[in-house]
């Protein structure tokens, strides 16, 4: 599966953790992260480390695999240029000014 988007990777995981029968529980101690935080990323509601996630995927028999779109013709994401990016996240609060 080609995850475009990143909340659909949480849905990928739940998804995934029902079909083996996992509990959140089962899965947050053997990826050895916190249930609250796996319930989080189930939902999309974070933006976790990688690491974590390269855990919590592996427990349930998954792989991170990056492809590159362009060279099998799908379509791809066309990100906002950097400035608009950071002009957003500085209106959101992410970003503060340093004097």
């Amino acid at each position: 599966m080609i995850l475009l988007e990143p909340n659909r990777l949480g849905r990928l995981i739940r998804e995934r953790r029902k079909q083996l029968r996992y509990t959140q529980h089962k899965v947050a101690d053997a990826a050895g992260v916190g249930r609250q935080w796996l319930v989080k990323l189930e939902a999309g509601k974070s933006t976790p480390p990688l690491d974590l996630v390269i855990r919590v995927l592996g427990v349930l028999d998954f792989c991170l695999h990056v492809v590159d779109l362009h060279a099998r013709g799908m379509p791809t994401l066309q990100p906002a240029p950097l400035a608009a990016r950071a002009k957003q996240r500085e209106g959101d609060g992410d970003l503060r000014q340093v004097p």
